[in-house]
């Protein structure tokens, strides 16, 4: 196993900080063994200081959302969790064309439900399809004759996360 250094962890994200999780907890089919930590992530800021910290200690971490299409081994994982709950969506009607800013742990079918309501086309896709955004994104989720690919618009200042 790789040496993880748990009281540095306990010391930067505190309260944040789950020791020897068990991976069912967390996954949609409830399988999966323990993780040394799990770090509940609420906003794209903690999830920069925590992916920040954990790469600069070459400390192996992966990326969780919902839990959905995923499985995890009953051995469990040799790294720490990043558990993502950044889930702000900003919608803009008034901007030309419309559009939808989500974090990376919204869930998907929200994101399209709101668009929806707000009378914006384009997502209907997305409604049954389980998972966040991010994982969406990843995977290029698709249904319905559309997918990610098809609905997202580069914008240049998301390069650029921090100063």
């Amino acid at each position: 196993m790789t040496s993880i250094p748990m009281n540095d962890l306990i010391a930067t994200f505190g309260s944040k900080l789950h020791e020897n999780v068990a991976m069912a907890n967390f996954t949609t089919a409830q399988v999966g063994g323990p993780v040394p930590a799990l770090i509940s992530i609420q906003s794209l800021d903690d999830l920069i200081k925590a992916s920040t910290f954990l790469w600069e200690r070459t400390i192996p971490f992966i990326i969780l959302g919902s839990g959905s299409n995923i499985l995890v081994s009953d051995k469990g994982l040799d790294r720490i969790v990043l558990h993502n709950r950044a889930h702000n969506i900003m919608i803009n009607t008034k901007s030309d064309p419309p559009s939808i800013k989500a974090e990376s742990g919204a869930i998907l079918g929200t994101v399209a439900r709101q668009s929806a309501l707000r009378g914006l086309s384009g997502m209907e896709w997305a409604a049954p399809v389980p998972g966040t955004v991010g994982g969406a994104v990843y995977g290029n989720a698709g249904a319905h004759g559309s997918d990610m690919a098809k609905s997202l618009r580069w914008q240049k200042s998301c390069t650029k996360l921090r100063e």
